[in-house]
């Protein structure tokens, strides 16, 4: 069944709708009691019938329907409460007897606009009666046709919270005055913007240079292994050298298939060198039959310590 929360209720229209709850609440009625003839009839109701200023009132509607001739989901209560507001769900409960169902909606209303303000005690009384705005249940039939009741809330009292007597001893004049003011309050702190600033770059100074000391000792170690290597690196004979070292030593042992290697190595490292016009000759040399000579190999051996010693006179002089 569909509900709607900004909905006014309404007043049966029809006069038999009262009875027919009536039976239904009381005796429980009939299995299959009488109904209207359109199939629907309905009663609205609203407690407390006086209320004060801003208390809840409900309003109900129960709707005894025929549930042969119309859907008993299909009922919809449409309409305002204004200057009432609902201030919870409707709450919905049904009751079946035979073919007929007993629906009651129920919805708590409150309003604390001016416009629900009861007359001054002091003047007036103190109370007045209200009636809610009328609203229409729809609802649709059992073959599809759509169809409504327009009903109406009975009235209610509205009562002021001031007694009579307390509201006519009041002295408009004795009440304290009221003001307000829209300007903003001034802007307050608890330290001052400027020093917050130069105490926030202090502390990001201070955090740089932590950091940056952290980062020292953390790389040290990695700085001194990284020159020992170099150091240790420079110590070493040079690629040319050691192919020289170990040309020398091949020629020493006498061995052609040693001296052969070593010249081929030889002339790989005169090649990565730039010294191309020495690699040839070696790789030639070492490779040439007959085998390459002590003579030869002393001779290519003399030419090459030769150039490295003019490379590191240069380097000297720069």
């Amino acid at each position: 069944m569909r509900r709607s929360l900004l909905l006014g209720s309404a007043a049966a229209t029809l006069p038999v709708a009262g009875a027919i709850v009536a039976t239904l609440v009381v005796a429980g009625g009939p299995p299959s009691p009488p109904v209207p003839a359109a199939g629907i009839g309905a009663v609205a109701s609203v407690s407390p019938r006086t209320a004060l200023f801003g208390d809840e009132v409900e309003a109900s509607i129960v709707a005894v329907v025929d549930r042969g001739r119309v859907r008993v989901g299909s009922l919809d209560l449409r309409g305002s409460f204004a200057p009432y507001v609902p201030v919870a769900q409707v709450v919905e409960t049904r009751d079946d007897v035979g073919s007929v169902s007993r629906i009651r909606l129920r919805v708590a209303l409150r309003c604390v606009e001016p416009a629900c303000l009861p007359p001054d005690p002091a003047r007036g009384g103190g109370e007045e009666s209200v009636r809610l705005p009328a609203a229409r249940l729809g609802f649709v039939r059992a073959d599809g046709r759509a169809g409504s009741l327009a009903v109406r809330w009975p009235p209610f009292d509205v009562a002021s919270r001031l007694p009579e007597a307390v509201a006519a001893a009041a002295n408009p004049a004795k009440q304290p005055d009221f003001r307000a003011s829209l300007a903003l309050p001034r802007v307050t702190w608890a330290i001052s913007p400027v020093l917050l600033e130069w105490l926030l770059v202090a502390g990001g100074a201070l955090l740089l240079a932590v950091s940056a000391a952290l980062a020292a000792v953390v790389a040290r170690p990695a700085l001194l292994s990284g020159r020992a290597l170099v150091r240790r690196r420079r110590r070493e004979p040079a690629g040319l050298e050691r192919a020289l070292l170990l040309l020398r030593r091949a020629q020493a042992r006498g061995s052609v298939e040693e001296r052969r290697k070593a010249l081929e190595l030889l002339a790989l490292e005169l090649r990565l060198s730039g010294e191309g016009d020495l690699a040839e000759p070696a790789r030639t040399l070492a490779w040439s039959e007959p085998p390459p000579t002590s003579d030869d190999t002393d001779g290519l051996a003399a030419a090459v310590q030769q150039r490295l010693r003019g490379e590191a006179n240069g380097n000297a002089a720069r």
